[in-house]
């Protein structure tokens, strides 16, 4: 018997990245409107409000990104729906790194460069560090998902897709819980 597939199947994208500035210069803060000098000088002053807007160094950050994309011939417009990310970071250097600063700008890149629609498409964002490069870099890997995200339990023993943990194990999970109304800091090691 012969099945016919009514979906398209699904697509992943492999290619790889500069390694992008600091989240920290990547964008800039500041207040516009209040009390300027040309307020003082017009007479209309403008409820002050904060703007963030993308730095030099981000701006040349996206650039570089959107060429290197553009040279490795990745398609814009061909992911649909939700995503799943995963970047292999390779520092340029020892230094000490915060990998969960390291998205932002990047997304923001593949987002400009047409390749996801928006970076709240993305369901499954893993990031793992590798050995220091030269320059740095980053090896992408985006691909669609066919499922809908998985949702963490409403309440001990409930789950949303209906189902329930076991009666003997949902018994001892309440049993351990009593009184318990906050973390508990632990000084040894748990295992």
């Amino acid at each position: 018997m012969v099945h016919a597939v009514t979906e398209a199947p699904l697509m992943s994208l492999k290619f790889t990245l500069p390694w992008p500035p600091s989240v920290n210069t990547y964008w800039r803060h500041n207040v516009i409107g209040g009390d300027t000098k040309k307020a003082r000088e017009t007479g209309k002053f403008k409820k002050p409000h904060a703007a963030v807007f993308l730095s030099e160094g981000g701006r040349n950050y996206r650039t570089h990104a959107i060429l290197s994309m553009n040279v490795q011939r990745v398609p814009k417009g061909a992911l649909r729906g939700r995503l799943a990310v995963h970047i292999v970071a390779y520092p340029p250097d020892q230094r000490g790194r915060d990998l969960d600063n390291l998205p932002k700008g990047v997304l923001d890149a593949l987002k400009h460069a047409g390749v996801i629609r928006d970076d709240e498409d993305i369901d499954d964002l893993h990031i793992v560090r590798g050995p220091v490069r030269r320059d740095g870099l980053l090896d992408m890997l985006v691909s669609e998902i066919a499922h809908e995200p998985v949702q963490a339990p409403l309440l001990p023993g409930e789950y949303s897709n209906g189902t329930s943990m076991p009666i003997d194990s949902m018994k001892k999970l309440r049993k351990a819980m009593v009184g318990v109304d906050r973390p508990t800091i632990l000084d040894r090691d748990p295992f």
